[in-house]
Parts: structure tokens; sequence; C-alpha cells
């Protein structure tokens, strides 16, 4: 429960105002597909759902060692000559 009211950046918000505005302009034009696009908003903004999943199209650059390479420690390639 906790986990849903944190980590709120940019685009977790703008699918709860989307969801919320769709959804009141659905009501108000009696156009209730629109509430399945709401909806749809919605449910990915309170559980942080995106197409990619639960963080699937995050990156965490902070928790591995990204090792550097450098051009002398890459070697030609010289196929052998039959």
């Amino acid at each position: 429960m906790d986990s849903r009211f944190r980590n709120w950046g940019f685009a977790r918000i703008v699918r709860l105002a989307g969801g919320i505005g769709i959804g009141i302009y659905a009501i108000y034009t009696s156009q209730y597909i629109y509430l399945m696009l709401a909806s749809v908003l919605l449910i990915q903004a309170a559980y942080n759902l995106s197409c990619c999943g639960a963080s699937g199209c995050g990156s965490d650059s902070g928790t591995y060692k990204q090792n550097t390479l450098y051009k002398d420690q890459i070697k030609n390639y010289n196929p052998e000559k039959k």
C-alpha cells in the first residue's frame, strides 16, 4: 500500500491528471467509451504501471558498476588468409 504513494514521477502524475480529466470529460459529454481510457490511465497511475510493466522501462544506473571500454583495449580483427 505504501508503494502506491511513493515514487511519484512526472509520467505518473501526467497519467493521473489525464485519467481524471478524461473521466470528467466522459461523464460531462455522456461519451462513456472515454471512461475506459480514463480507467486505464487511473489504474496505471495508481499501480505505477506503464506499457512496459511495473517500472520496466526505467533505468537505474546507480545499482551496477559500469565498465568503461577504451580504444587501446580493443584489438583489430585480422582474419587469417588461406
